[in-house]
């Protein structure tokens, strides 16, 4: 139930409306994928490349991919934020808590500055390194190694389920028994 919760609500934040158009040479307006790429990068989950290109069809390394979860990662826990500050506690208070559709800047775990928008050890070059910090990722993980290296579906699993359960321990109580 908690997953399904948490589910629904990384949902939410990240099919709330992009604010404005982001136009990529290699992304036309009528792809299937435009409007997704269009909200990663109005959320700052994702950028593109200073060519002004996306290369979505590229192979994503675990360097960019551990870069991406960690902008994920600040964005919905800034947009949990004001839900647990007018809860008044350190989490929110109930399973329906919803996240607010306007950012925050972003809360614990993940440390993010605000000048920069990212953690204190990505812009020091290791964004896997922060993940493992926040307790997001394990220390045998393999985006702690080879950064270089493309991503297999089996890391990316690992991975996404690593953060998944991390922000559902964080943010969504456990039921009352």
């Amino acid at each position: 139930m908690r997953k399904a919760i948490l589910s629904i609500a990384l949902t939410a934040v990240l099919l709330c409306p992009a604010f404005g158009e982001v136009q990529f040479k290699d992304v036309p307006k009528h792809n299937w994928a435009a409007d997704h790429v269009a909200i990663v990068v109005a959320e700052g989950v994702m950028k593109g490349y200073p060519d002004g290109t996306f290369k979505g069809n590229k192979c994503v390394t675990r360097y960019e991919l551990a870069v991406a979860l960690e902008r994920m990662i600040a964005y919905i826990e800034g947009s949990l934020k004001p839900e647990v500050e007018r809860k008044g506690a350190g989490q929110p208070s109930s399973p329906q808590a919803a996240p607010s559709p306007q950012p925050s800047p972003p809360g614990d775990g993940v440390k993010v500055t605000p000048a920069a928008g990212e953690s204190e050890a990505a812009s020091k070059g290791n964004p896997a390194q922060a993940l493992k910090d926040g307790l997001y990722i394990a220390a045998d993980s393999p985006l702690l190694k080879d950064q270089t290296r493309t991503v297999t579906p089996t890391e990316l699993a690992q991975a996404l389920t690593s953060v998944t359960s991390r922000l559902i321990e964080k943010y969504i109580p456990p039921p009352a028994d």
